[in-house]
């Protein structure tokens, strides 16, 4: 892919961030599994990842076998606790040129933020359903989290 592939503006941006009371290691275990063990629930009805880091293929099995959408790992850096995703195939998704990012960055040795971006470009003038869309996964995400780690 060109190196000027990603500079054009993508006007679907969601974005959160949140503070976990627990180091960024133990956070980063959670969050860093690219399979999504229990991040996804009510999301997807599954995942399914093919290969490691950089070039993984991740395949999201949507609820009631609604469709699928299909993610490549762009970078995984572990040691930075960070990686960034594309989705390949959009599925029944009305979505095109989707870049996610999601970070855990130390606060302190007992705490962390997590945080994730995601852009797009939404098909048909429907920018303020995808951007729900979007937001409602980042919040699947976080609570998630919480729940995992028993806080509030």
């Amino acid at each position: 892919m060109s190196p000027f592939a990603d500079q054009f503006p993508r006007p679907v941006v969601t974005e959160g961030a949140m503070r976990a009371p627990f180091p960024a290691d133990a956070v980063w275990a959670l969050v860093g599994d690219l399979r999504g063990e229990g991040l996804a629930d009510g999301m997807v009805e599954r995942v399914e990842v093919e290969g490691d880091g950089p070039g993984a293929i991740r395949t999201l099995h949507l609820p009631g076998g609604a469709g699928r959408v299909i993610e490549r790992i762009e970078e995984y850096d572990a040691q930075e606790r960070y990686y960034i995703y594309r989705v390949i195939d959009s599925g029944p998704v009305d979505l095109t040129n989707y870049l996610g990012l999601v970070k855990v960055q130390p606060a302190g040795a007992d705490a962390c933020m997590v945080s994730w971006v995601s852009m797009c470009q939404a098909a048909d003038g429907k920018s303020e359903e995808i951007r729900a869309i979007l937001r409602g996964n980042i919040e699947v995400v976080f609570g998630a989290i919480r729940k995992h780690f028993g806080f509030s």
